[in-house]
C-alpha cells in the first residue's frame, strides 16, 4: 500500500466520548446451529441437518469491530455425538458489560434444545 497524505488536520476524539462507551474490538467463537425453518436453508446445506433441525457442522464466529462473519466449518469438523454441543464467544474490547452481552447471547438460544 502506498503512502496516504493530506493537508487537513486529523480530528482528535475526546477521551470522554469513548470512556463510557462499550467498544468491541474482536470476537471469536464457535456455535451450534439449530434451524427452525428449513425453507430458508440451501439444498446442499440440508444434508448436514438432522430431523430435529440441528446442524451437524460447527459454526465459526469471527469479528473485528463491526465486520462479522459466521460460517460453517468444513464438513469433516462436525459435532461428535458423544461430545456436548456448546456456543461460546470470546470478546475483546473496552468497557464491555458482561450482563448485557450474556443476556443478548442467551436470547439467541433455541428453547428446549440442550444437545
Amino acid at each position: 500500500m502506498g503512502q496516504i497524505t493530506t493537508p487537513e488536520p486529523v480530528e482528535r476524539r475526546r477521551q470522554e466520548e469513548t470512556q463510557e462507551k462499550m467498544l468491541t474490538f474482536c470476537v471469536k467463537g464457535v456455535l451450534s446451529a439449530h434451524h427452525t425453518n428449513l425453507s430458508d436453508v440451501e439444498e446442499e446445506d440440508k444434508l448436514c441437518i438432522d430431523e430435529c433441525g440441528l446442524d451437524r457442522r460447527m459454526y465459526i464466529v469471527q469479528a473485528v469491530n463491526d465486520l462479522w462473519e459466521i460460517n460453517p466449518m468444513h464438513s469433516s469438523e462436525e459435532w461428535d455425538i458423544e461430545e456436548g454441543r456448546k456456543c461460546e464467544l470470546v470478546l475483546i474490547g473496552q468497557n464491555l458489560d458482561k450482563d448485557i452481552f450474556s443476556h443478548g447471547f442467551r436470547a439467541c438460544f433455541t428453547c428446549g434444545t440442550n444437545k
